[in-house]
């Protein structure tokens, strides 16, 4: 995180979580879908 060249928020959801969020809708669910970027751990 500290070697990116710009400013990042790290956001962490189990997917029940985000399964809610998404359902739920709203401001956040938008911004979510438009500005996630997906970090998937192949170890």
């Amino acid at each position: 995180m500290t070697d990116l060249p710009v400013p990042a928020e790290i956001l962490i959801y189990t997917a029940s979580q985000w399964r809610r969020i998404m359902e739920q809708g709203g401001r956040i669910a938008a911004m979510l879908r438009r500005e996630t970027v997906w970090l998937l751990d192949r170890g």
